[in-house]
């Protein structure tokens, strides 16, 4: 499905999963359907810091753990106003459904049934729920599974009894123009019969791996990528530069979901790798580049392109919702400002969501551990021939859930049904 036809479906009111593998535009098409009646939340903070949204937790009251009796109907004042029926709010939105279990959706399609005292699903306010259930997994933690595996057959949203959604797969890759490389990616994402045979083909076709200070490693374990990270940082010589981050707003705000440290260490020389977009589009998420000079709030960057670039400190918001006059009010209730960059010699798979690289190392360590691991790291860059492989990698690091195969096995047979039935 392409894009313009998702957009059309949720125009039409319809509860939509709007899904599809890495660079497939998921993200472009949640910026065209909001609006001031739309509420953005996501599982985790940095995942809704990403979309400039808030978190389940703070927004709809999701509790953390396994939920008890109580926590099926404990609404808070704030919550029954914002999704109340005088309220603004028509649509939620919720990002990166591939981290939200089953038992969290059933609780915010529980809660906004109470607060709007309607039985329709979720209260009868529209739902898109956007993501991934290849790259992403829920948290089930070894003291929770007994009392949620009593309850659900499978982790993931999809297991919910609330799960009732038009899926939108969206096919057209924004991120690699190569057609073959798009299906070795897929192979792998899907864990098809052909994902081993088109990880052999990727590195085959790789780049020879250069342990030197220009390589990006993409690392499964964070105690790789830091050590990576500090190694090559201490190899650059002259004095450091300390950039402190500054904080504002609410004091009871956690900042250990931004992308960036509160403290950061820079050098004349040091690799570093943006972790923000730019408003005028001179660098991006992902960007690479050289540090070249220093600024009070601000770092002169050369990009691995040779461009020039002044990467000034950005403010990431966290946001609280209320009603307003013709729609909804997003006020920031805390504030997060830092220079928006990582030593760009290593970060880890979940770090470099959202990325888009030119090139990149492959460092798998001890091996994957968690599935879509593996085809996160690959499916960041725009040309796997531009990738490199620390060590060859064995097909065992392909790790797929058989329920998520079965899932999208059952998600292509409606798709084609529903577009035979418009024909």
């Amino acid at each position: 499905m392409k894009q313009e036809q998702a957009i059309e479906l949720i125009k039409q009111g319809k509860n939509c999963f709007i899904t599809g593998g890495g660079g497939r535009g998921k993200s472009w098409v949640v910026r065209q359907i909001s609006d001031n009646h739309t509420v953005l939340v996501a599982p985790t903070g940095i995942a809704a810091l990403n979309i400039g949204g808030t978190t389940c937790h703070s927004t709809i009251g999701l509790p953390f753990g396994y939920p008890t009796a109580i926590d099926w109907t404990k609404i808070s004042a704030k919550t029954r106003k914002l999704f109340g029926t005088n309220g603004n709010v028509k649509k939620l939105i919720i990002d990166e459904v591939g981290m939200l279990s089953a038992v969290q959706l059933d609780i915010i399609n529980k809660k906004l049934q109470l607060i709007r005292n309607n039985k329709l699903p979720f209260g009868g306010i529209q739902v898109v729920v956007v993501g991934d259930f290849f790259q992403l997994e829920p948290i089930i933690t070894p003291r929770e599974a007994k009392y949620f595996y009593a309850d659900y057959k499978v982790p993931y949203a999809f297991g919910a009894e609330s799960w009732d959604f038009i899926v939108a797969n969206l096919e057209e890759c924004k991120r690699q123009d190569n057609v073959r490389q798009v299906k070795m990616l897929d192979a792998i994402r899907e864990g098809s019969e052909h994902a081993a045979k088109a990880l052999y083909a990727i590195q085959k076709e790789a780049k020879v791996y250069d342990y030197n200070e220009s390589t990006l490693h993409l690392c499964a374990f964070k105690e790789d990528a830091n050590f990576i990270n500090r190694y090559w940082f201490d190899q650059v010589e002259g004095e450091a530069r300390t950039y402190f981050a500054k904080t504002s707003g609410d004091k009871r705000a956690k900042w250990n979901d931004v992308p960036v440290m509160e403290v950061i260490d820079l050098k004349i020389g040091c690799k570093v790798v943006c972790a923000a977009n730019c408003q005028d589009g001179t660098y991006v998420n992902g960007s690479h580049g050289t540090v070249i000079g220093f600024g009070p709030n601000f770092v002169r960057v050369r990009l691995d392109d040779e461009t020039e670039v002044i990467v000034e400190e950005f403010t990431w918001e966290k946001f609280s919702y209320g009603k307003g006059l013709g729609g909804l009010t997003k006020t920031p209730i805390a504030e997060f400002s830092q220079v928006p960059l990582k030593l760009g010699y290593a970060v880890t798979a979940h770090a470099s969501q959202g990325c888009t690289l030119d090139s990149a190392a492959i460092h798998t360590g001890r091996g994957c551990f968690s599935a879509g691991q593996l085809y996160m790291m690959l499916s960041r860059v725009t040309d796997l021939r531009n990738l490199s492989f620390v060590e060859p990698i064995h097909s065992k690091n392909i790790i797929v859930s058989e329920e998520v195969q079965k899932f999208y096995a059952n998600v292509k047979g409606e798709v084609c049904e529903t577009e035979e039935t418009s024909l």
